[in-house]
């Protein structure tokens, strides 16, 4: 059992369990109590659990039936009731405009045929490493409510510059609230919001 902030999140077989980019991220999430929270491909409900302490209502999506599974369970063992969970490919099971969205997606650069497991699916981005966050970027905009926000993880192996761009191009002001050298990468949250 992994516990953070006062969250127990327990590991479930086939779902990336809360990690180093996990928590860096949690710390920078920064929900408020009228916020209606969109965690994007939620695996364990980790960062959705963080974000229900002081979030009005959480939605959690992730397109892996054992994810939202651990996720409703690890809501159950912390007896968060204002969190929903549902099954999405990104936003195409989701309507609803969010104050805040938090995203860690997968981003490490992947070899074409390299042989991937469910738990992989959490950390393939692709030849690139871009291949869910460029289509999370392009959905992004439609989902936030009038100065929402966005806090979602970079990478220096999936070009987190790219990231910043676009998003300031869509209108969103950015900021990078904390980032990490790891031995082969530097990580970054990238904070970013909409100004419209």
């Amino acid at each position: 059992m992994t516990v953070f902030s006062g969250i127990k999140i327990e590991s479930c077989g086939g779902v990336y369990a809360p990690a180093e980019d996990s928590f860096l991220l949690a710390e920078s999430i920064g929900a408020q109590p009228d916020d209606s929270v969109l965690d994007m491909g939620c695996g364990s409900g980790f960062l959705g659990l963080i974000a229900a302490k002081t979030a009005r209502w959480v939605l959690s999506v992730d397109i892996s039936d054992s994810a939202r599974e651990c996720a409703l369970e690890n809501a159950r063992l912390n007896c968060v009731e204002n969190l929903e969970v549902r099954k999405s490919d990104l936003f195409s099971n989701v309507s609803e405009t969010f104050d805040l969205i938090v995203f860690n997606p997968p981003y490490l650069p992947t070899e074409e045929g390299e042989p991937l497991d469910d738990v992989s699916l959490a950390w393939d981005g692709g030849r690139s490493g871009r291949v869910v966050i460029d289509r999370f970027l392009a959905g992004l905009s439609g989902h936030l409510n009038p100065g929402g926000r966005v806090v979602t993880l970079g990478s220096s192996l999936s070009d987190f510059e790219k990231t910043i761009s676009v998003l300031e191009g869509m209108g969103f002001q950015v900021s990078l609230p904390a980032r990490r050298k790891l031995d082969f990468e530097e990580l970054v949250v990238i904070r970013g919001i909409y100004d419209f």
